[in-house]
């Protein structure tokens, strides 16, 4: 995730705790994904990662908003 060094960051060094991502999906995409932070809610930390994670995390952002995807065929990248 990229918003890991902010959470750190804020979070302490001398801070832990574990992520769980899981999600659903079938044969060809992902419908759904699910990452899990154990901290109580009540936690300061506890709202600052779902707006770190909204903010800074590129893969959550491209999921969220989509992106066109290109595929090219191009002989020139064969490798020899």
């Amino acid at each position: 995730m990229t918003a890991e060094q902010l959470i750190t960051r804020r979070a302490g060094a001398d801070s832990s705790f574990t992520v769980v991502a899981a999600g659903e999906e079938t044969a060809h995409e992902v419908r759904r994904l699910d990452v899990t932070f154990d901290l109580p809610a009540d936690q300061p930390l506890a709202t600052l990662i779902p707006r770190a994670i909204a903010r800074e995390c590129k893969v959550s952002r491209t999921v969220e908003h989509g992106a066109p995807v290109a595929v090219r065929l191009d002989p020139d990248l064969r490798q020899t």
